[in-house]
Order: C-alpha cells, then sequence, then structure tokens
C-alpha cells in the first residue's frame, strides 16, 4: 500500500498495433515499477501494450522483416505521477550495438516521439519546445551500459531518467522511467492527454562488416513524417482500471452554432460526419443547455428534446449524466423522463447549474446540470446528419433554452450499464457443499497420476529439469527423486523429495500438467480464468492451477511449501492444459529437499470448489473483521471523524506519512499521538493500528551501509525512482532500527497492534548479490543452466521477520498484514488479518487461500460519487471476498450515507463463490437464489441498491424447503443482498 498511496498482462487494457487508435496508459499502483531490466514487473500491472510486427507496422523506406524473430516488439506503458514507466520486449536474432551518444543510431535501439502539450496547435505541426525524440539503447551486455540520449532538443539532458535492460533468449529487454517534469514541467494528472508514438530499429552487419540499418517497425503510421506533431498518436492518462474522462479523438469535432430556442420553438442543424478508422471509436454528441432566467439558479424543468436523423435520444443515449438521481431528501428521479425530456436548471449565466451550493439543494450528489454527452450510436450515418433541438417549456414562460458548444464527433467512451432487473423465474437453491473424503479414483504411474471420473480420465504429469538441456521424470545421474502421496481428506498431498547427486549448485526446474479429457475445458491460471498463455504467469497468494469443465469434472494443484510458492508460475502448454511450475530452484551440492503441493480432484468443474477445499485442508476460515480504515495526520482531515460511524469501521490504520528513519524522526509524532487519543474518544469500540514498512527508508539524506536490496544490473532497488530498498537481515545495522521501531510501537504507543504493509517483500522480488538463499537462480529457458543465483527477499527476510512477529504477539499486540502471501508457513498463526489492496479487481484472487478482504485502494478514484466505494464492494464479492475501506476520509462531493459495510463484519468463512461467500454469522450475495444454512436458524435480510443505499420495504422472504429455512434473494444486477443469521 504505501503511505502514499498488483493480474496478469492478458487482463491489461491491449492496444493492437492499428493506426488511428488511442493508447489508453493506466495508473500503476504501489509497489511502482522497478527498473531493472526484467519484465516481471509487468506481469502485476494492468498497462498499455503495443504489439508492432511485419508489414503492417513497418516504417516506409526500409526493408521487409522476414519473421518475428528477425524483429518484432511489444511495448509497455504505465505512469505515476512524478512520470512515465516504459518497457520493451523485443525479439531480434542478432543484436548490434556499439555506439555512445548519437552514434546509438547505428545500432539496435528505441526511440519514442512524445508531444506533452497536443492541444497547444499554435506552435505548428513541427516539433517545438514540448515535443521531443528519446533514444534507448540496450547497449551490448558487454562494456557497453543501457543507455538514454535525447535527439530533440540537441543537448537536453534527463537528470532523473532510468534505465535498465536484460538480454533474452530470442532478443532483449528494455525498461526505462522518464521524469515528467523535465518535459513537461509539471507532473502527471489523470486525464492527461499526449501525442507518443514508438520505434524499434533492428541493425545488421553487410558482408563488407558495414552497420546497416535494415528495419524499422512503428506503432504510427507507417508513412509517417518525421518529427511531425499531427502523426503522433494520441494517448491518455487513464485510473488504474484504464478508466478516464478525457475527451479522446482521433479527428476534429463537427463544431454547429450555438442557438436560443423559445418556448414551444425548435431548432435545425445539419452536418457532415466522417467516420474515422477504429471499431473502438463511439459517435457522441455533446452540449451544454440552460433554461435563461433572471435568477441567478431558481430550480429546473424537463423541456429538452434531442432529435437525430428523425429519433428521438432518451435515457437509453445518456452517457453523462447518469439518468438515475437521488435527491437530498432520499427520493429516486431520472434526468430523462418519456413525454417530458431531459431535465435542464433555470440559470442566469448558464454556470450555476454547476455549482455544488446550487445543486445540492435538490440532489444528493453534485453534477453539471448543464453538460450532455449522448451516444449517437446506430443514428448518425457517414455522410449527412440532421440534429433538431426543441424546448417544450409553455409559451406563457418567456424563457429561451440556450443551447452551446454543441460538436458531434467520434471519441473513446466508457461502457454504459443497462442492468438487469430481478429474475421472476426459477432460481437456485444454493447451499454449502458436502465434504466428501476423495474416493478411490487416483492412481500413480511414474510420474504421473491417472484420475479416473465420470466424464473421463484427467491426467497430472511430472517432469525435471537437468542442466543437459533435456527433461526427465524421475531420478537420473543429476539428482535423486521420491515421490510420496497422501490421501487428505478432500484432497491429496503430494511431496517430491529430490537429493543432489553432484558436486555444484543443481538448477531443477519442476512442471507439473493437468490434461482434461475434453475440449470444453475451463482453465485457471491463479485464480484468473484464461484461454491461452505460454508465457509464465505469477501471483502473489495465490499459488494455483485449475482445470475443469465447465459440466464435469475438474482438477486443481496448489504449491505448499514457502519456497515452491515464491518461485511458482503458471502457463498453459497447450488447449486442455494447465501447468504449475517452479522454474527457479536450485539445489546445493549434496543436499535434499522436499517440494509439496496438493492435488484436488473434483466432480464438479468449478474453480470455487477446488478453493474451498484447499481452504479447509489449509485451517484458513477464520473470523474476518472489520470493517478497517487508513487515518492520516493530515489536518483537514479533522473535519471528517464523523465519517466514522457512518462507514462502521471497527478497525483503524493511523499513518505517520513518512517511511524509515522517520519512523523515530518524524517531528509528526506528537501530533499523531493526539489524534490516536481523538480516535479513541470518538470511535472507542474501534481497534488502533501504527502503520508499519521494514523495507523503504523515505529520509533522502540517509544511506544504510548494509542491507541493500541489489537489482541484477547492480544497483540497489528504489522504491519507484526515489526511496531506496533494504533487506531486514539479522544481524545488520539496517535491521537493528527497523527494530528500534517496533519495540517503540509496542512500548510507547496507545495501540491494538501493527499494520506491516508490503510484509512479504517490497519492490523486487529478488536480490542479486550475498547472502543467497540456497534455492533460487535465474535458470536458462532453454538450456536449463544457471544464468544467475538471486535471493528470494522473503526467504533472505524470514528469520528477522519470524522473529518480529512473535516480539508483538508476546506482547499481547496483534500483526495485520498487506498481502495475501502473508500466511505463507509458520506466519499463518502469527498475523492476525491480511487483505489484498485492489487497484485491480482481479487482485481479489490473491487472498483466495488466505483472509479474503478486499482493500478498496482510492488512488485515482474520481470520488465525485460516494457510490464509488459500493462499486468497490461489488468488485470484491465477484470474486467472493469482503470489501473494506482504504482512505474513507477522503472527500466525497455530496451525500454520504450507511451503505454494505453495517453489516458485512464479522464473518466466519464456510465458502467462498462468485457472486456470494457463506460465512458462519451471515451470507453476502449480490447473485439470485434460495440462500441458506441448512438449518432453521433464523435470517434478517438487508437489501441495498446498485448505489450501495439500504432498501428498506424490499419485500424479500424466507421459505421452507425440505423442512429447511431459505432467503428467497431476487436482486436486480448491482444489487446486494446480506442475510443474517439469527442462531
Amino acid at each position: 500500500m504505501k503511505k502514499f498511496i498488483t493480474c496478469l498482462l492478458a487482463a491489461a487494457a491491449v492496444v493492437t498495433s492499428a493506426w488511428g487508435q488511442i493508447l489508453t496508459i493506466p495508473y500503476k499502483q504501489d509497489p511502482p515499477v522497478s527498473v531493472d531490466g526484467s519484465l516481471n514487473d509487468w506481469n502485476d500491472a494492468k498497462c498499455g501494450i503495443v504489439k508492432v510486427k511485419g508489414k503492417s507496422n513497418l516504417l516506409n523506406g526500409f526493408k521487409a522483416v522476414p519473421t518475428e524473430k528477425d524483429l518484432s516488439a511489444t511495448f509497455y506503458f504505465s505512469w505515476k505521477p512524478a512520470g512515465l514507466f516504459f518497457a520493451a520486449a523485443v525479439k531480434d536474432d542478432k543484436l548490434v550495438q556499439n555506439g555512445e551518444d548519437m552514434a546509438f543510431f547505428d545500432g539496435d535501439h528505441i526511440e519514442l516521439f512524445l508531444d506533452v502539450a497536443p492541444s497547444e496547435k499554435d506552435a505548428g505541426a513541427g516539433f517545438g519546445k514540448k515535443q521531443f525524440q528519446i533514444g534507448f539503447t540496450p547497449g551490448n551486455f558487454a562494456n557497453l551500459k543501457p543507455a538514454i540520449y535525447i535527439p530533440y532538443p540537441n543537448g537536453k539532458k534527463l537528470v532523473h531518467a532510468l534505465c535498465a535492460a536484460e538480454r533474452t533468449v530470442d532478443g532483449w529487454n528494455l525498461e526505462a522511467f522518464i521524469p515528467w517534469k523535465e518535459l513537461a514541467g509539471k507532473e502527471i494528472n489523470r486525464n492527461d492527454v499526449i501525442g507518443l508514438t514508438a520505434w524499434v530499429s533492428d541493425t545488421d552487419v553487410d558482408s563488407g562488416n558495414q552497420l546497416k540499418p535494415e528495419h524499422i517497425l512503428t506503432t504510427g503510421k507507417p508513412d509517417a513524417q518525421f518529427r511531425s506533431r499531427p502523426d503522433l498518436a494520441p494517448a491518455v492518462f487513464a485510473d488504474s482500471n484504464g478508466g478516464h474522462e478525457a475527451v479522446v479523438s482521433t479527428q476534429k469535432p463537427v463544431v454547429l452554432s450555438n442557438a436560443s430556442i423559445p418556448a414551444k420553438g425548435q431548432k435545425s442543424f445539419e452536418f457532415t460526419l466522417k467516420k474515422p478508422a477504429g471499431s473502438y471509436l463511439t459517435p457522441v454528441l455533446r452540449l451544454n443547455a440552460n433554461i435563461r432566467t433572471t435568477a441567478v439558479f431558481s430550480g429546473y424543468a424537463r423541456v429538452l428534446h434531442i432529435y437525430v436523423n428523425g429519433k428521438e435520444l432518451t435515457h437509453y443515449n445518456l452517457l453523462k449524466p447518469e439518468n438515475d438521481f437521488y435527491t437530498n431528501n432520499g427520493s429516486k428521479g431520472q434526468i430523462f423522463q418519456k413525454g417530458f425530456g431531459y431535465l435542464l436548471p433555470y440559470t442566469k449565466d448558464g454556470k450555476a447549474g454547476n455549482l455544488p451550493k446550487h445543486t445540492l439543494r435538490f440532489f444528493a450528489q453534485h453534477y453539471n446540470m448543464h453538460e450532455f454527452v449522448l451516444d449517437l450510436t446506430g443514428i448518425v450515418k457517414e455522410g449527412k446528419n440532421t440534429i433538431v433541438i426543441k424546448n417544450t417549456l409553455d409559451k406563457k414562460y418567456t424563457k429561451f433554452l440556450d443551447v452551446t458548444d454543441i460538436k458531434v464527433n467520434y471519441e473513446v467512451v466508457k461502457e454504459r450499464k443497462n442492468r438487469k432487473p430481478a429474475p421472476t423465474g426459477k432460481i437456485p437453491v444454493i447451499k454449502l457443499k458436502s465434504k466428501i473424503p476423495l474416493p478411490d479414483i487416483v492412481k500413480l504411474e511414474g510420474s504421473r497420476f491417472i484420475i479416473t471420473m465420470k466424464d473421463g480420465r484427467y491426467l497430472v504429469t511430472s517432469r525435471f529439469s537437468t542442466p543437459d538441456g533435456k527433461w526427465v521424470y524421475g531420478s537420473n545421474k543429476f539428482f535423486k527423486h521420491q515421490r510420496k502421496f497422501e490421501k487428505k481428506g478432500e484432497l491429496i498431498l503430494v511431496s517430491d523429495t529430490f537429493t543432489n547427486l553432484t558436486n555444484e549448485n543443481l538448477p531443477l526446474k519442476q512442471e507439473h500438467t493437468i490434461k482434461v479429457p475434453s475440449n470444453d475445458t475451463v482453465l485457471y491460471l491463479n485464480g484468473i480464468e484464461t484461454k491461452t498463455g505460454k508465457n509464465i504467469r505469477r501471483s502473489i497468494g495465490n499459488y494455483s492451477v485449475f482445470a475443469g469443465r465447465g459440466v464435469g469434472g475438474g482438477v486443481g494443484l496448489y504449491a505448499i511449501n514457502p519456497e515452491f510458492q515464491i518461485h511458482s508460475g503458471a502457463f498453459i502448454p497447450a488447449p486442455q492444459h494447465a501447468t504449475l511450475c517452479d522454474d527457479q530452484f536450485v539445489l546445493p551440492p549434496g543436499k535434499t529437499f522436499t517440494q509439496q503441493f496438493v492435488m484436488v480432484p473434483l466432480t464438479s468443474g468449478s474453480y470455487y470448489d477446488f478453493v474451498n477445499v484447499v481452504r479447509r485442508y489449509l485451517n484458513i476460515n477464520r473470523t474476518l473483521r472489520g470493517p478497517s480504515c487508513s487515518w492520516a495526520q493530515y489536518k483537514w482531515m479533522e473535519g471528517f471523524y464523523n465519517r466514522l460511524a457512518v462507514y462502521n469501521v471497527n478497525q483503524i490504520i493511523v499513518d505517520l506519512g513518512q517511511i524509515g528513519t522517520p519512523f523515530l524522526t518524524s517531528p509528526d509524532i506528537p501530533f499523531i499521538k493526539k489524534m490516536i487519543t481523538k480516535l479513541r474518544k470518538v470511535r472507542p469500540q474501534a481497534k488502533i493500528f501504527r502503520y508499519y514498512h521494514s523495507q523503504i527508508e523515505s529520509a533522502s539524506n540517509v544511506d544504510h551501509k548494509d542491507g541493500r536490496l541489489m537489482m541484477k544490473n547492480g544497483q540497489q532497488a528504489r522504491y519507484g525512482h526515489q526511496n531506496k530498498l533494504y533487506l531486514t537481515l539479522e544481524g545488520t545495522d539496517y535491521a537493528k532500527m527497523m527494530e528500534k521501531v517496533i519495540d517503540d510501537l509496542l512500548e510507547n504507543w496507545d495501540i491494538d497492534g501493527i499494520y506491516w504493509d508490503e510484509f512479504s517483500s517490497s519492490g523486487p522480488d529478488y536480490h542479486y548479490g550475498q547472502p543467497w538463499d540456497q534455492c533460487s537462480a535465474d535458470i536458462h529457458p532453454v538450456t536449463n543452466k544457471i544464468i544467475t543465483l538471486k535471493s528470494s527477499c522473503w526467504i533472505l527476510q524470514r528469520p528477522w521477520k519470524n522473529r518480529m512477529a512473535d516480539k508483538i504477539k508476546d506482547k499481547g499486540k496483534l500483526l495485520v498484514a498487506n498481502g495475501g502471501d502473508a500466511l505463507m508457513g509458520e506466519f499463518a498463526n502469527k498475523v492476525y488479518q491480511t487483505f489484498t489492496e485492489t487497484q485491480f479487481d482481479y487482485n481479489n484472487t490473491r487472498v483466495h487461500f488466505s483472509t479474503p478482504i478486499s482493500y478498496a485502494n482510492a488512488e485515482h478514484m474520481d470520488r465525485s460519487k460516494f457510490s464509488e466505494w459500493y462499486d468497490k464492494h461489488l468488485d470484491a464479492i465477484k470474486y467472493g471476498c469482503l470489501f473494506t475501506y482504504a482512505f474513507p476520509s477522503q472527500p466525497h462531493t455530496g451525500a454520504v450515507y450507511h451503505t454494505v459495510t453495517d453489516h458485512l463484519y464479522p464473518s466466519t468463512p464456510m465458502e467462498i463463490h462468485n457472486g456470494y461467500m457463506i460465512a458462519e454469522e451471515r451470507i453476502v450475495t449480490i447473485r439470485s437464489g434460495y440462500f441458506g444454512w441448512e438449518d432453521n436458524s433464523g435470517h434478517t435480510i438487508y437489501v441495498y441498491d446498485h448505489t450501495g443505499r439500504e432498501v428498506k420495504n424490499h419485500k424479500l422472504k424466507t421459505v421452507k424447503i425440505n423442512g429447511k429455512t431459505y432467503s428467497e434473494i431476487r436482486l436486480p444486477q448491482d444489487w446486494t443482498a446480506i442475510i443474517v443469521r439469527k442462531k
């Protein structure tokens, strides 16, 4: 989380290589990208992706690329306020780069063309003061290091830029950080629009041993003019899910004249529209409207009717504002009503309807009453079109309807929701699954399990690498292998014991592959349903693969020992297959080690049934308590203490605002202690935790000499581009200082426990340098040989963190940890509760095998509506998790009201599923069905609508089915029911 507060590339916002599309660059929430040349960070982030290959991306005048192996690339983009993070995975059969400074052009390289002020048209078509050409070279991985050069403007330097590269089997990777203030004079803001085009250049050596640029592939127009602003592709900085409100288009809008329309009058407009390339663009009508009066603001009326090509626009066309609203007395209304038209304000200047002091006299949430954005899909056509705007106000009122800023264009717009009503027909009976001991359906043949079920034979085959580039299925000259499997109730525990028979460190990759006996396969990698994916994917907290059938059986695998969990990856080697692997394991000479995983055969093809079986085996269904929230030292938060009751907050994380040395030296410490005293008074029932982070040093003038976390390129890792990262290794001065912080928290603070942020590791997962963890390395994907020894940050810090966890527990304090992996190994009995940050909704999969709490990260939320918090609840329960707040003190415009958090906690999960959780105390669901505990306990039903407001007269009822009590739940889309059990 970090105070100033990830998921797979397949789920990211992917932009193909077609020119004319708009690149959405998502915000990268903590942890930021570590610029070390490895692309592991990008496996944990939504990002803008552009792929270039072949003829369609070849820059005019250059030789065609024979195959993708000769040259192709995938570009990745994300951002933080401080700057642009950029990465490229380049396939290139031969690396050629021996030049420095402007000689980098003579070798393989990348160029970015940036326009940081594309709206400033007066600068002309050519590059000027706010346009940049930036070159990146990977070096030659020998005597020439990766570097950044700026051909335009000549002489420009980026002081705080970062660049790193890594050699790969089929080419090279490059990562960079571009400090935005050094280009644009300001930080990046959400909704900022820039111009951006990337080139990747391939240079080969001809027969005369001369460097010869062969190919350039571009993300932009193949026939683009050099340093031409109009030829740069538009890109927008979005939130972490790719959302934005920027008006982004690939062409200029059609602008229509303003109009003043009298009562019962109308005005017609004719215009010609050209459709640009890109099916992702939506035809949109934008306008501002007002009923002119002599008063500053005197209410509202529905008088606006809009017809396009003879068809009246209705609530179905509204992109902005949303049609449904609540008045400040709680009643519901609509912007558009059939027969009456769109609602408009009466104002003198056409602006007062966008001032909260006026709108909040009537509405629960502020919105701009003048502004309309309407979807014209299926209504406008290529060529001539007509718009008619009518004012239906009665003639006895001499009021004019003023319409201004009328524009028509093709734009990128947010997807609209047309919510489904509650079902009226048959609904399922949803109850707890029976715990059935595993029948005798599993047979082991060598390293292969054969699982026989009614719908066919499922196979789980294991293979292991040898350092001579081969794969084996058992013991060999390099290592001895013994396999043991034990039935453990509903699953099988598999133990693979390896003994190194050599006198060298032995790289030993392991792959366990499920094969399903049918084409109708459902595959999950790390908890996310996936169709294809030969590249290895990793997750923090979810170390699983599942392969099943839509109607039939399934098999899941889950890594058990911490070393396997840390190294684990998942991929799909072929259709109907899913593989759980450890591709980073090393066994020292003569040593023996046991890797363990569980195998879960199921008669259902349900991933969530697999999850619940493993959760029961891990004994992880402990009581969840909350909701929680963070509370910082900012003075402006003084006005928000009343919200603790509205949010029903029962756990408060108090934040100092600084990390590292300032934990002990900050001048804000007395103020924070006073704040805790006030919190105790305002919310006495809440437990209070102090924020703690063990790896980041935020004091720029402090440089610890030991415990540095080192990257592969020999540089110290940083959190983002500034704060240095360290490891808490027993005996080091840095670890001793961080222990003093814990001692101070335990002895001198009135708190119930410690909130440990990024508990397992922060920043890079691996340290390159001494000491070695005795089990980790980068291993070549083809030769199976060790490339570089490395160490898991979690394993290195495990002894110290284990001692700190014991110290916290011995003092009678609670330890809350951020991260789905915080309950690994011995920590399962020492960590009170954990959660995952959910800047991306699928991060909820990280806590499927720990405490399933979704910490709703508020960074770059719009905050224009309190209902955004409820949306985070919907994201959580879709993955079977419970929602909790992040920074509920952050202001939202308009009404703040009680919501689902009144009845979410405490909850002791019995089962989690897609769209609902069955806990001992309550059932939380957004699905319709008959819900119960298969007993006669009483039920109290609470219902919340799509904005998170409680619906008092919901009329849902309990019924008897086979003599047992069930609640009959029929919900419209995005509504929630909470059934509280009365014993």
